[in-house]
């Protein structure tokens, strides 16, 4: 833990975010467990949502879905699994077991399977 977040308490910090109550910039850097450095940096963005100090944990989710390009939902990831699994269902020289793969892994690794198989 840095330095500067010594003084933070991580059970409280981490309670704050799942309630997604208002954190301080170091409670937030505890409780997503990054540097307070990165987190000192990402605030300074003037996207970042920051009000008064603190920082609301589902406003920091939009904000670092749109800054990350990540999917709205997890519900996207597995729809895309369940998609690729749907098209690769009438394939009969995989055994059952191999089809049902893809859908267990995630999404980057089952990329990897298709692409060597």
């Amino acid at each position: 833990m840095n330095k500067q977040l010594s003084t933070v308490d991580a059970t409280d910090a981490k309670r704050r975010w799942r309630e997604n109550l208002p954190v301080s910039i170091k409670q937030m850097a505890v409780a997503i467990e990054i540097k307070y450095g990165v987190a000192r940096k990402w605030a300074k963005d003037p996207a970042f949502p920051l009000m008064d100090g603190f920082v609301f944990p589902r406003l920091f989710e939009e904000w670092s879905r749109q800054r990350f390009k990540r999917p709205a939902h997890r519900k996207a990831r597995v729809d895309a699994l369940e998609d690729r699994q749907r098209s690769s269902a009438g394939k009969s020289d995989e055994s059952p077991q191999m089809r049902d793969l893809p859908a267990a892994l995630p999404l980057r690794a089952a990329r990897l399977l298709a692409e060597v198989s």
